[in-house]
């Protein structure tokens, strides 16, 4: 009978324990409560923190949800828009409903209409005369026109531009500056390649995408700056702009003379530059990073570096000291302190490296190359 009675009691504990228990309160969040997006066609994702399941609708037939259901918790909303062909801006609103509480949330969503600055590019050219595209179906638009008075180009399309694809201005070797509209979204690999004559340039500030090799041989860039839209830029971007001497915007070091990305040292802006030290978070030298810097005759490598790509100081001519801290030789690329010279061959420059680290450094895989220029220093 005590057994009985307990048992019963332990029962109504537990009962009562459970009718105490606080209900979950209903929660509906959305990462954003508005967003602006851009007149051309493209998809975009939201966050949705919901305690029940939710759907979603949309009150607008350019806006096209792709996942009209999901899950309690965190889950990702899909939507998709469509192109705004016209020159006014449009509004619409995307509706998540929570499934069994009374719970509802909004996102408005404006879209910015096509303004005729993104129907043309304009231009300069160093012998005051049009300059023809390489590429001229390398636009995501059909060239209409293409005029040069008053000393300024203009290209006119028959939609926006919405890039400027592989090889558009390749090898124009009279373009000297050029502006893109701000619906560009991406400079393709060798867009720019080989223009030799291209002081100036003005990107979109949507850009996303800087292609490889897309600014190669631009032997007289004098600067540029990196949009912060920008998401990923290709290898070899910058290579032979020897004539650079800042890099602004996003990527772009303290002192705007290094584009570095995720600690890699991808390009140097050489001009007028006779002595450099490394920024300290470093911790890769890209290939061909410094090459062709001309005026340099010293260059400190900071103890954080542990790699440094092929070609990375090819061609220094002038090239005299190297201070390395590593205290571990950095894996070395082929040719790195080397000149062409009918053939490669070491430039003769002193490397400096910590006493304790010469033999390291001499017997290490292509730091051989260089063993009687390797000397013990006290740093």
């Amino acid at each position: 009978m005590r057994r009985i009675l307990l048992l019963l009691a332990i029962i109504l504990a537990v009962a009562t324990g459970c009718k105490n228990e606080t209900p979950e309160a209903p929660l509906l969040e959305l990462s954003e409560s508005s967003m602006e997006v851009w007149f051309n066609e493209a998809e975009y994702t939201i966050q949705v923190n919901a305690s029940h399941h939710w759907s979603a609708t949309s009150d607008s037939e350019w806006i096209t949800i792709v996942n009209s259901e999901g899950n309690k918790g965190v889950s990702e909303l899909k939507f998709s828009v469509s192109p705004n062909n016209s020159a006014e801006q449009r509004n619409g609103a995307i509706t998540v409903q929570c499934k069994g509480a009374d719970l509802s949330a909004s996102i408005a969503i404006a879209q910015s209409g096509v303004k005729s600055e993104y129907l043309e590019i304009a231009y300069e050219s160093k012998d005051g005369k049009v300059v023809m595209p390489l590429k001229a179906d390398a636009f995501g638009a059909a060239i209409i026109s293409n005029t040069y008075e008053n000393g300024k180009g203009l290209i006119c399309f028959d939609a926006p531009v919405t890039k400027v694809g592989e090889e558009a201005f390749c090898e124009c070797e009279n373009l000297a500056s050029i502006s893109l509209p701000n619906s560009v979204s991406e400079v393709a690999n060798w867009a720019f390649y080989g223009c030799i004559q291209l002081k100036s340039i003005t990107l979109s500030e949507r850009t996303l995408r800087i292609g490889e090799s897309a600014f190669a041989v631009c032997q007289k860039l004098a600067s540029i700056t990196i949009p912060a839209s920008v998401e990923e830029i290709g290898d070899s971007a910058f290579f032979g702009c020897n004539g650079m001497s800042a890099i602004y915007g996003k990527f772009a070091s303290e002192d705007n003379r290094c584009l570095i990305i995720d600690n890699e040292l991808r390009h140097f802006a050489s001009k007028g530059v006779t002595e450099y030290s490394i920024p300290e978070y470093v911790t890769s030298i890209c290939h061909d990073a410094f090459y062709e810097s001309f005026r340099l005759k010293r260059v400190t490598i900071p103890a954080s570096v542990q790699s440094i790509g092929d070609y990375a100081f090819y061609y220094c001519e002038v090239l005299e000291s190297v201070y390395c801290r590593p205290t571990t030789p950095p894996t070395l690329g082929v040719n790195v302190f080397d000149n062409f010279d009918g053939g490669d061959r070491p430039i003769g420059c002193k490397i400096y490296v910590s006493k304790e680290s010469v033999d390291a450094y001499k017997a290490a895989e292509n730091w051989s190359r260089y063993k009687q220029y390797i000397v013990g220093l006290d740093f």
